[in-house]
């Protein structure tokens, strides 16, 4: 990379490990997936480091939670942050 080039984030990884003791990195970008995991098949130099893999981020749950004007101000005309 030039030393001119600028870097831009496109997204965060966090360290995993798998239930069978594997390490992995995992993380988010928009709506994907993202995981990253050693290439356990490398045998030779040219053979790449690492495999990145892009799944559906799968959409959680949420139960909805009841609350009223009065739980988030309580009774306050001030925003609550």
């Amino acid at each position: 990379m030039s030393e001119k080039s600028e870097l831009v984030e496109i997204a965060a990884l966090w360290a995993n490990t798998s239930k069978a003791g594997e390490k992995y990195m995992r993380g988010y970008l928009g709506n994907a997936e993202l995981l990253l995991f050693r290439n356990k098949f490398k045998e030779e130099e040219k053979h790449p480091d690492f495999r990145l893999y892009v799944a559906k981020k799968e959409k959680r749950e949420e139960k909805p939670v009841e609350t009223t004007t009065n739980d988030i101000f309580d009774g306050d005309d001030d925003i609550p942050f």
